[in-house]
């Protein structure tokens, strides 16, 4: 099943440690407060950061920024650690799907 996009996904794209540390906390917290604060920044400026990068990737959705940094082995280190599966039974896209870690 593919992932309607609104707009063509930029293919060669790369990302810093901190726009990977962005978003995995944001796969991983409750909340962007949780997450922010888990960097020790403001709410304001992660979701700034989440901005930036939904615009790094040519999408609307912070769901897939995370879904293309996935698909293209970004997080190859963390699979066994990172198990999130944002598809939910309907096939939308849905944070609160499944968003536990293991470890």
């Amino acid at each position: 099943m593919s992932i309607p996009f609104r707009k063509k996904i930029k293919r060669s794209v790369t990302f810093s440690d901190r726009q990977i540390e962005v978003i995995k906390l944001w796969a991983e917290t409750d909340s962007t407060a949780e997450a922010a604060n888990k960097l020790g920044i403001s709410e304001h400026t992660f979701l700034s950061h989440l901005k930036r990068l939904r615009k790094k990737v040519g999408v609307n959705r912070t769901f897939h920024v995370f879904y293309h940094m996935q698909q293209n082995g970004v997080f190859e280190g963390d699979k066994n650690r990172l198990g999130l599966n944002f598809m939910g039974s309907n096939g939308s896209s849905s944070k609160q799907a499944t968003t536990s870690i293991k470890t």
